[in-house]
């Protein structure tokens, strides 16, 4: 993560070594802090409960860190020793969903502060419904949408309902466009869905590539490019015309 002028990195480790901040020009390091393991995903700004902060999500527990020193505001459990790889998400409320896959689940917690500046972080619900494996999910309206175990789902994240299981396609990934969702399958197709409560409907669907696609995929303008274990392939897409005002 590049934060001003620091760049932290996700170390991992005992003796205030799990997260470190180093200074992004001359590399020296700046501060560390925490003891928890490190996983798989990425340090992220976060602004919750009135203050800006660094979210990391380590091997058994999600951490709030302050920027300035590193220190620990407030941390909250997420047990099971494999890994952890979807990124945690922001919603309304000072609220993050949590989402892994082995068997884990995902859950909403609600970060807090006192008067006296005390954070704390509490379970608002958990559940097995969703199991994003290294997949990030997405939030549309009062919706989360993502792969739970290869198949895509819709959840109300208010409450943890599920509204709609749709289709399989396997272990890729997923990204919001507008009132869309791309998912890009893991045997390479591209699908259009309507980030819709109601059903999961199709729009369309492109075969882009025929290798292991585990690879986030990237959109700029109409360019849309892929990876799989094999090749790159960049795809020039149609874009809607904006009605004339």
């Amino acid at each position: 993560l590049i934060l001003d002028q620091l760049v932290v990195v996700n170390a991992g480790g005992p003796d205030g070594r799990s997260l470190v901040a180093y200074d992004k020009m001359s590399g020296e390091r700046i501060w560390s802090a925490g003891s928890a393991q490190a996983s798989y995903s990425s340090p992220m700004r976060a602004t919750l409960a009135g203050t800006l902060q660094i979210l990391i999500l380590n091997q058994d527990s999600v951490t709030g860190h302050d920027p300035v020193g590193g220190t620990i505001l407030w941390t909250h459990p997420w047990p099971g020793r494999d890994p952890k790889v979807a990124q945690p998400v922001l919603l309304p409320g000072d609220r993050v969903l949590l989402t892994s896959s082995y068997g884990v689940g995902c859950a909403v917690i609600q970060v807090r502060s006192d008067p006296a500046g005390r954070f704390s972080a509490q379970q608002v619900w958990k559940n097995l419904l969703l199991k994003a494996k290294f997949t990030n999910v997405v939030v549309h309206g009062r919706f989360v949408y993502g792969l739970d175990e290869g198949s895509l789902v819709c959840l109300e994240f208010e409450t943890g309902r599920r509204r709609w299981k749709g289709a399989r396609y396997g272990h890729g990934q997923l990204m919001l466009v507008g009132d869309l969702l791309l998912v890009q399958s893991e045997a390479g197709q591209i699908v259009l869905v309507a980030a819709c409560p109601d059903a999961p409907v199709e729009r369309a669907r492109l075969v882009a590539l025929r290798g292991k696609c585990w690879n986030n995929p990237a959109l700029a303008g109409p360019y849309l490019l892929l990876r799989d274990d094999q090749e790159a392939v960049c795809y020039q897409l149609p874009l809607r015309e904006e009605p004339a005002s």
